[in-house]
C-alpha cells in the first residue's frame, strides 16, 4: 500500500526497513529536481541528499485506490505495530503530494542527529503492552463438505480434538495458541490460521508471526502484517482480513 506525505519520518522509515529484513534506514527529501540533487535538508530528511518526487497515481487494480498517510511511530517503537497512520480510501492524486521515500541500509548505520537514540520510553508514556490487545487465534479447516473453526467461542474451544488454548487477555500474553493433545490424530486436512481483533483502536498495524510445532520441533512458520482499520474476519479463508497462513496434516 502506498504511504505518502505529509507524515513520516526516520523512526518510521527504519521500522519498515527491519520489517522489509534490512539493517535499518532513514526517511529522505524528495523535490522536483533530478535525483541525487543536492539539497538543503528538510523535514524527517536523513541526509543532504534529495530523490525525485513520485505521485501517486491509481489504477485499475483492486485496491489501489487506497494510501497510508501522517504515520507517526514513537521512538521507542520496536516494530510498526507501535504505530499510527491515517487509512484514505478512494485516494486521487489531489490526495497524495508525494510518496515517501526511503533509504534502506544493508549493514547497521548510526541514528540521524535529528532523532536522538533512546533506550526506554519516556515518564508518563509508556508503550501500549499487546497483552492488553484482544487478539484471537481461529483456524478454520473442511473435512468432506463441513467447514470446521477452532478458536475463542464457546462452540469453537473444542472441536475434533483440537482444543483452544486460552485467551491472551485473561493469560495476560501477546499470543494465543491452539493443540492437539498426545495421543490425538487432527484431521487430514489444510489449517488455515487467522487472526482476529477485537481493539478499541482503528489505527493499529500489526505484525503477527505464526509458529507450528510437531512433537514439540518447529515444523512451520509465517509472518504477516494486518492494520485494524479493516473488517475484522468473520471466518478463516485464504481471501479473509487477517490471514497469516496455512500449513497440513
Amino acid at each position: 500500500m502506498p504511504v505518502c506525505l505529509p507524515g513520516f519520518d526516520n523512526t518510521a522509515a527504519a521500522l519498515a526497513c527491519r520489517a522489509a529484513g534490512l539493517a535499518g534506514g532513514r526517511h529522505v527529501n524528495t523535490t522536483s529536481t533530478p535525483a541525487n540533487a543536492t539539497s538543503g535538508g528538510g523535514s524527517g530528511g536523513g541526509s543532504g541528499t534529495s530523490y525525485q518526487k513520485v505521485s501517486f497515481a491509481p489504477s485499475r487494480q483492486v485496491g489501489a485506490f487506497r494510501l497510508l498517510r501522517q504515520v507517526s511511530c514513537p521512538a521507542w517503537a520496536t516494530s510498526l505495530a507501535f504505530c499510527r497512520a491515517e487509512l484514505v480510501d478512494w485516494a486521487g492524486p489531489r490526495e497524495c503530494a508525494s510518496l515517501t521515500a526511503v533509504v534502506c541500509d544493508t549493514v547497521a548505520s548510526p541514528p540521524p542527529p535529528a532523532t536522538p537514540e533512546v533506550d526506554a520510553p519516556p515518564p508518563g508514556d509508556m508503550p501500549p503492552d499487546p497483552a492488553d490487545w484482544d487478539l484471537d487465534i481461529v483456524v478454520g479447516w473442511t473435512v468432506g463438505r463441513t467447514d470446521y473453526e477452532l478458536g475463542f467461542s464457546t462452540d469453537h474451544i473444542s472441536v475434533r480434538g483440537g482444543l483452544y488454548g486460552g485467551n491472551n487477555l485473561v493469560n495476560r500474553t501477546s499470543w494465543e495458541r491452539v493443540y492437539w493433545p498426545r495421543g490425538s490424530t487432527p484431521d487430514a486436512a489444510t489449517y488455515h490460521v487467522c487472526v482476529r481483533w477485537f481493539t478499541d483502536s482503528r489505527l493499529l498495524f500489526l505484525g503477527l508471526e505464526l509458529k507450528v510445532a510437531v512433537e514439540g520441533l518447529q515444523a512451520y512458520s509465517e509472518v504477516a502484517t494486518w492494520g485494524t482499520w479493516v473488517t475484522r474476519n468473520t471466518a478463516c479463508t485464504p481471501s479473509a482480513n487477517g490471514y497469516i497462513g496455512y500449513t497440513g496434516f
